[in-house]
């Protein structure tokens, strides 16, 4: 984002001042910039507790302005049935995984690779098509408040084992494996099989946690490296994130 934001901040320490703060400068740069005041000529902001104290109120404005300006995306009635680019101009998720998706485009049988789960909480989960993958796809997710806002993609806690067969956790917002939904108890599972043999991988059920913002959170998870001895998923161990 490189527009600039103007924000008028007022705290006990300084007179109501205008600042133009970048959201690509630090928080130390917006201690020590100068301050454009209304109606007179600029002035540094002094290095003192006061001082910094202000700077740090006029930091948070801007940060709290911008996360609202990105998260705020109508997507209004618009259905799964809708053209993929009108899709992307609600939920705007990344190049890259509009890149893995025209790359396996012919092989898709959702013209717009998109899915819309409803919750009973009113709040719609978006599930976002990236690469189909050889036997799974990859995809990432949506949430969209009953306002028709919708969220920054979400972050996903996800399972893999290195070659000495240990489990390792980390979040991810694009996840490969199969999704199924249960809408009405706020779940999802994703199945992801680490090969096409199918003896390793992990099956993660996520309990979908909706307040003002929304998030999955693991509620079980099962787990397998590879051993060259396929079992049913169901049967892998039970592992803790």
């Amino acid at each position: 984002m490189t527009r600039r934001m103007r924000v008028i901040a007022m705290c006990s320490y300084c007179r109501p001042c205008s600042s133009y703060v970048s959201d690509e400068e630090t928080v130390r740069s917006t201690i020590t910039a100068q301050v454009k005041c209304e109606g007179g000529r600029p002035s540094a902001v002094r290095n003192t507790r006061a001082s910094r104290h202000c700077a740090w109120t006029i930091a948070m404005i801007v940060a709290v302005s911008c996360t609202t300006t990105t998260l705020q995306q109508p997507v209004g009635d618009l259905q799964p049935s809708a053209r993929r680019s009108e899709w992307r101009q609600r939920l705007h998720w990344p190049e890259a995984c509009e890149r893995a998706f025209a790359r396996t485009h012919e092989q898709r049988r959702s013209q717009s690779g998109v899915r819309v789960m409803r919750l009973s909480s009113g709040w719609r989960v978006a599930e976002v098509r990236c690469a189909e993958g050889a036997y799974q796809p990859s995809q990432m997710f949506v949430g969209i408040a009953p306002t028709g806002i919708a969220s920054p993609p979400i972050p996903v806690r996800t399972l893999a084992f290195d070659d000495e067969g240990r489990a390792n956790w980390s979040t991810s917002e694009e996840v490969w494996g199969t999704v199924t939904f249960a809408a009405d108890a706020h779940e999802l599972t994703i199945v992801n099989m680490a090969r096409g043999f199918g003896d390793c991988g992990s099956v993660i059920e996520y309990r979908i946690h909706v307040d003002d913002v929304i998030s999955f959170r693991v509620a079980t998870a099962r787990g397998k490296p590879c051993d060259d001895n396929s079992q049913a998923p169901t049967s892998w161990p039970l592992r803790t994130p």
